[in-house]
């Protein structure tokens, strides 16, 4: 389910009280606001007999809470099998840097000729003086196998084109 609205207080508390009075599971969240509109994904398990019912409800309060809804059904996920080791590590991407078109573009496009998974994404314009510095972090999945001294070749390269500041840092495991 995605939810889009003006940002104000209460939204998250609102639209995850709904779903928990509904017996439904958040297996997975993520929200950012842009420019004041918020943007919230989720990944609800939904009680089978209810999902029409579910959706109807939502789209009755869109008028009332003045947001946005929209859902996708996915297929059932396969039970996970526990402590399986990994075949890639995380590694976060950062770039910093005065404000120009085509940042996003220009790593993103290294990181697809890799056939490198970005899996989160977060950038913004961090001043808005005479010469707006412009922020990035990218989260990649990177497998194993893969060379990393081969990326950094290539992000160092990217850094002199752009004249970013560009780093590569692996996620370190937390077990809980």
């Amino acid at each position: 389910m995605t939810v889009v609205g003006k940002d104000r207080p209460g939204i998250i508390a609102k639209v995850t009280a709904f779903l928990f009075r509904r017996r439904s599971n958040l297996e997975d969240i993520s929200m950012t606001v842009l420019e004041g509109e918020l943007a919230m994904s989720l990944m609800v398990r939904l009680p089978f007999a209810q999902v029409k019912d579910i959706q109807k409800e939502l789209l009755s309060f869109e008028k009332i809470w003045k947001l946005t809804f929209f859902w996708k059904n996915l297929p059932a996920a396969p039970a996970q099998k526990l402590k399986q080791p990994p075949r890639s590590n995380k590694f976060i991407i950062s770039a910093l840097g005065l404000d120009k078109m085509g940042i996003v573009y220009h790593i993103s496009r290294v990181l697809s000729r890799f056939n490198l998974n970005i899996t989160d994404l977060n950038s913004r314009i961090l001043t808005y003086a005479k010469k707006p510095v412009y922020a990035l972090v990218l989260e990649v999945d990177i497998p194993i196998s893969f060379s990393i001294p081969r990326l950094k070749r290539r992000l160092d390269s990217l850094r002199r084109k752009l004249r970013l500041d560009i780093s590569l840092k692996r996620v370190e495991e937390v077990a809980f």
